[in-house]
């Protein structure tokens, strides 16, 4: 037996639907000589005959009703996958994974996906923070669409397009000495215990640079991933710290106060996708919001 090409299915199927040759033609739009044909050769394939030649017309074997639904099966996937495909080309469904660190995930993030669900409310979206090269791994590893982190990262196989500029300032209490300065240079950092990130983190060599630069190093007393636990911490009493301005930015921390430094410390943040591979259509859609948003 050889196999049925979907033509010969679709004519065995408008049969079996019409109850006749020449209404199967008409219904897909050929004519009834070539109807003819498709069945024969869909008969030839098979084996044996699918329906018997009646002076009436066609009456189907059993062989026929036997087939029959799994050819009704096989159209209604096809048709399944047009729509789908359908809805998938119209932004209309889909899924999109996005991985960020917290501080961008709270603010720039959540900004454009605010945008984007307005304009595309079929499609699914899957946030994961993580820490800065944790976001670059998980866009390296395609468990993500694309990621949203501090510059520099690995660019290694990665694609990376720089989406916004914030700052490193310093967040303290209401009630500290510093708290209604418009600004401060990092070699008057106060003397409280300091809370900071790893030199291993963009923002933490963000920060070590300054601090040498100002022959201002001093030792942390809490070593954290992010900013916003960074505030939390400054929140309870823990310390001071300099974190990246985006957690001002987030209406989170009205209690504290962020002192921007004078000469700034800027902090870039990135957009990264792989850089062998073509984003997916709900990606694509993604990004050019994020770049309306930044904008």
């Amino acid at each position: 037996m050889s196999r049925l090409s979907i033509r010969q299915l679709e004519i065995v199927r408008a049969i079996m639907r019409t109850g006749g040759l020449t209404t199967a033609a008409s219904a897909l739009g050929i004519s009834q000589p070539a109807a003819s044909r498709l069945l024969r050769h869909a008969e030839d394939s098979l084996g044996f005959p699918l329906f018997e030649r009646r002076a009436n017309g066609l009456r189907p074997t059993h062989e026929a009703k036997a087939i029959y639904p799994e050819i009704d099966r096989v159209f209604s996937d096809l048709e399944f996958i047009e729509r789908t495909a359908g809805d998938l080309a119209r932004l209309q469904s889909g899924r999109l994974r996005v991985a960020a660190i917290p501080s961008i995930a709270l603010t720039v993030l959540a900004d454009a996906l605010g945008l984007f669900r307005r304009t595309h409310p079929g499609v699914t979206v899957a946030i994961e923070t993580a820490l800065n090269y944790e976001v670059a791994d998980l866009v390296l590893d395609r468990r993500v669409d694309l990621g949203l982190a501090y510059m520099p990262t690995r660019v290694d196989d990665l694609a990376v397009e720089e989406v916004g500029l914030t700052s490193v300032v310093l967040a303290v209490p209401k009630g500290h000495p510093f708290a209604n300065r418009d600004s401060a240079s990092v070699a008057e950092i106060p003397d409280d215990p300091f809370i900071s990130f790893s030199s291993t983190l963009p923002i933490g060599e963000y920060i070590s640079s300054a601090l040498r630069a100002a022959g201002a190093e001093r030792p942390v007393a809490i070593e954290v991933g992010h900013s916003f636990l960074a505030c939390v911490l400054v929140r309870a009493g823990a310390g001071i710290a300099m974190v990246d301005r985006l957690a001002e930015r987030s209406g989170l921390f009205g209690d504290l106060a962020f002192v921007p430094f004078d000469p700034p410390i800027p902090i870039r943040a990135a957009l990264l996708t792989l850089s062998d591979q073509e984003p997916s259509l709900a990606a694509r859609a993604f990004c050019e919001t994020l770049r309306r948003v930044r904008d």
